[in-house]
């Protein structure tokens, strides 16, 4: 019994003094990380965070492909309307303010109509005096033209008649020269029909002379005679011909002539019938834009949608310019400028989710609407997918299905045009993908009970951090709640050590808890995980900002892999020292 005395005392002592004696211990623990390296704490913190593995199931979804832009809401169409008239014409009517409902037809603004309505009086005037004029010329170049064309027409009459006359002398002359001809040629048959000298030769008696001659003689006698009748009557025939050559040459040239002085005459007369209207129609075409231009007294909308903007006043005068300024809102579109590396796989048709500031959190549809062919200068949107460093953008335009009134011409939306999807496949997290290389990919997995126990260290850490977590806010009750509640502690020890025997007592918890401390646990989860993975190979398919498409033999839905969580989890020590 006095064996025993000693240490129920201190049995008392730790009985009575629990709380302080927990308290004092962390103390010595918290002290005791501080005055040991960050390095320590850190590693401790992949002990408990499970090296930053996390698990997800395999399951299907529907996935996305998107390229995100931001732009700004335009109007479907924008009308500004402007006026040609003169300088200071008085203003009349404005019929509209910034932000009013108009119909296309109704009237905008009027002006006054004194100054114009005078210019089409003058007009008027000039144009009558114009007509009177062009009266007297047309009758005096009318009279000048047929004159020119009478005069010529006897010039050829005359010319014509010369040459008839000279084709009668022509005609005479070619008979006589024939008649002739034709009785040189009978003497000239009777002479050969007749012996040509000697004894034989008849003698006649010259019908002229009356001596007796030979006959060839007395034919030879006539033949001379005749040729020089048959000479003189060709000369004859030649002079005529020559004549009425001449006569012929001399109507052509007159022809010719008289062609060129009646074209010129007629040139001549119509360019004064153009000269003598020309004036009149200048003055009618003037008329005719003075009297169109009065529609530009009355600005009537062209189309129907919301006033933006009004740039004159009621009774002053015009000063040029933009009058009013119309959009219609039925429709509106984001206009947005697509980088060079993402404008291949932008479409006409393709669907646009689309936010705004305004609209809150609600996605609104949309679709490409519009595709630029050739690159704009400076971009108004910038892509933030690619991160492509080029200046080369392309203006896009959305067209907005969704109505919705919060939306306003000229703010900021946020696009995300959909490029590709896929429905209802089986997925996986994007780092749950390993690349073995050569176009190799695989997932990893655990058996049940390494899953169980990968969970159970999984719910421990949080449950240490969220303890820590509210001792840091001043709260040290679940931290108390863990250390008086041995069995809770041990439960809690074994899941964060990997320890498959219950450690003995509190102090036995602590000191293995030290030895993480100290680097001298070897039952790492890094080591669990690497000796009990499983290596699935898989094919990857379309990947959208969290999630992967695979498939493969040993993929199936609801399958556990494991995840390399890229974000470290919050280390509870250091959480606790402020490391």
């Amino acid at each position: 019994m006095s064996d025993k005395k000693p240490l129920s005392g201190v049995g008392k002592f730790f009985k009575k003094f629990k709380v302080l004696i927990i308290l004092l211990v962390a103390g010595f623990i918290i002290l005791t990380f501080v005055r040991y390296s960050a390095n320590s704490a850190k590693k401790l913190l992949g002990e408990l965070s499970d090296g930053g593995t996390d698990t997800a199931r395999v399951e299907p979804r529907n996935l996305v492909e998107t390229v995100t832009a931001t732009g700004t809401v335009e109007s479907a169409k924008t009308r500004t309307m402007a006026s040609t008239i003169m300088k200071d014409t008085k203003i009349t009517s404005v019929n509209c303010e910034v932000g009013d409902e108009v119909q296309e037809g109704d009237i905008l603004v009027t002006f006054s109509y004194e100054n114009i309505n005078k210019t089409i009086s003058q007009l008027k005037e000039d144009i009558a005096e114009s007509n009177a004029t062009r009266s007297v010329n047309d009758t005096s170049n009318t009279r000048t033209y047929y004159y020119s064309y009478g005069t010529e027409s006897i010039t050829i009459r005359d010319l014509q008649q010369a040459i008839d006359e000279k084709k009668k002398d022509l005609d005479t002359a070619c008979g006589e020269y024939g008649d002739e001809k034709r009785k040189l040629d009978d003497l000239k048959s009777e002479r050969d029909a007749h012996p040509d000298g000697g004894e034989t030769e008849t003698i006649i008696t010259d019908p002229y002379t009356g001596e007796q001659v030979y006959t060839r003689k007395y034919y030879d006698s006539l033949i001379e005679a005749q040729e020089n009748v048959v000479t003189t009557k060709l000369k004859a025939q030649e002079q005529a011909q020559l004549a009425y050559d001449k006569a012929v040459q001399a109507l052509e040239d007159e022809v010719y002539k008289g062609s060129n002085t009646l074209a010129g005459a007629t040139e001549t007369y119509q360019k004064n019938v153009i000269t003598s209207n020309d004036q009149t129609k200048q003055l009618k075409r003037q008329l005719e834009e003075q009297q169109d231009r009065l529609d530009d007294y009355v600005i009537t909308a062209p189309i129907s949608g919301t006033v933006t903007k009004v740039n004159v006043e009621e009774n002053n005068s015009f000063a040029g310019g933009d009058l009013v300024t119309i959009q219609d809102c039925s429709t509106l579109y984001v206009s947005t400028e697509i980088d060079e590396y993402d404008i291949p796989n932008i479409k006409l048709g393709q669907k646009v989710k689309l936010k705004t500031d305004a609209t809150r959190e609600d996605e609104l549809d949309g679709v490409i609407d519009e595709i630029a062919a050739t690159a704009t200068t400076q971009g108004q949107g910038q892509i933030q997918a690619s991160g492509s460093s080029s200046n080369a953008t392309y203006a896009v335009k959305v067209k907005i299905l969704t109505r919705d009134d919060r939306l306003k011409l000229g703010m900021t939306a946020r696009l995300s045009i959909i490029t590709n999807e896929v429905q209802d496949v089986l997925t996986v997290p994007y780092d749950a993908v390993v690349d073995l290389g050569d176009g190799q990919y695989a997932v990893y997995t655990l058996d049940e009970a390494s899953l169980a126990k990968l969970e159970k260290r999984k719910a421990a850490s949080e449950q240490m951090q969220n303890a820590i977590a509210d001792m840091q806010k001043g709260d040290p009750t679940k931290i108390q709640d863990m250390s008086k509640d041995t069995e809770s502690a041990n439960e809690l020890n074994k899941a964060l050590m990997g320890d498959e025997e219950e450690p003995k007592g509190f102090f036995g918890k602590l000191g293995n808890i030290f030895e993480v401390a100290y680097g001298k646990q070897d039952d790492s989860s890094d080591d669990f995980i690497k000796e009990n993975q499983i290596e699935v190979p898989v094919q990857v398919g379309m990947e959208s900002d969290y999630y992967t498409q695979v498939s493969g033999a040993g993929i199936k839905e609801g399958m556990t892999v494991l995840v390399q969580n890229t974000e470290q989890a919050d280390n509870p020590f250091e959480m606790m020292m402020g490391l």
